[in-house]
């Protein structure tokens, strides 16, 4: 590799694999092609940050990509040597452990340093979504390094940090994964295959019950409120959660009332309740 990915990523060479994914993530959501789809030069960041983070992700990555580095050491040191009118053996030998070792990894490569014959590399791309499109399943394009185009499937309920495979669309018949990066949503949130969020109601629909209209990820719909109660309570929107797939159910959407008194004092409403607690002696609510 022609550049640090270390230094590409911005991390040690003694980086966590958590470090390291975790700032491969902050700069891919900063340099990913579908928020300047014109630009050039970001799309060349983008790539060059996937395939750094794709080297040294992981132990196993890292083993591969320092002896990779050997090899491709080795064949500049050995053209050199060859310009130079001679072979030093011992560079082979101290640096490849014998030749044995050095027909084993030079084999996959040319004189040029590309790999070639039965050489695979794994690439990893990042892909960020709104929080609906994580519940309800979408598609996507990535762009790969070759500039061809790929849809990905996202399916129905896709958490954050999935990690999608795509067999055969990485470097020399590698495959290709596809990380998923999820949008907050300031009103959902999820919970296994439900989607919850809370539910502001007034102190009259939380007393005397009423209808009230939700948001929902699909829609606007009714919803009956009970009277009396509390905020807390649960109401659950069969089938409004995750959407369905052939292997699982949809999954429902839940509602946590939220009783929210009026933002100014209401002089009439304080009248009453006072008058109601002189008559009634008032209530003592249960774990209190």
């Amino acid at each position: 590799m022609s550049q640090d990915p270390y230094k590409i990523l911005g991390v040690s060479r003694v980086a966590t694999d958590a470090e390291i994914k975790a700032e491969y993530r902050k700069l891919a959501k900063k340099y990913h092609p579908d928020l300047k789809p014109d630009d050039a030069d970001n799309a060349q960041k983008f790539k060059e940050i996937s395939a750094a983070y794709d080297n040294i992700k992981d132990a196993e990555a890292r083993r591969k990509y320092q002896s990779d580095d050997t090899v491709n050491n080795f064949h500049k040191n050995y053209q050199n040597r060859q310009r130079q009118g001679g072979f030093n053996s011992d560079f082979a030998f101290n640096n490849l452990g014998g030749w044995d070792n050095i027909f084993k990894q030079s084999q996959f490569y040319g004189d040029d340093d590309v790999p070639s014959g039965p050489y695979r590399r794994d690439v990893t791309y990042g892909v960020e979504i709104e929080f609906e499109e994580a519940v309800l399943g979408t598609q996507k394009h990535i762009t790969r390094e070759d500039g061809q185009k790929v849809k990905v499937t996202i399916p129905a309920g896709t958490q954050a940090g999935t990690k999608l495979r795509l067999r055969g669309q990485g470097k020399h018949g590698g495959d290709s994964y596809v990380e998923i990066f999820v949008k907050e949503n300031k009103h959902f949130r999820l919970e296994g295959r439900n989607v919850v969020a809370d539910l502001p109601i007034t102190i009259d629909e939380a007393i005397l019950g009423g209808k009230v209209k939700v948001e929902t990820l699909t829609g606007t719909v009714e919803l009956m409120v009970p009277a009396f109660s509390s905020s807390g309570n649960r109401l659950r929107l069969k089938g409004r959660g995750v959407a369905a797939t052939e292997k699982e159910l949809a999954g429902d959407l839940m509602l946590i009332l939220q009783i929210v008194l009026p933002e100014i004092g209401d002089s009439e409403l304080k009248r009453a309740i006072e008058d109601w607690r002189r008559k009634s002696g008032g209530y003592t609510p249960k774990h209190r």
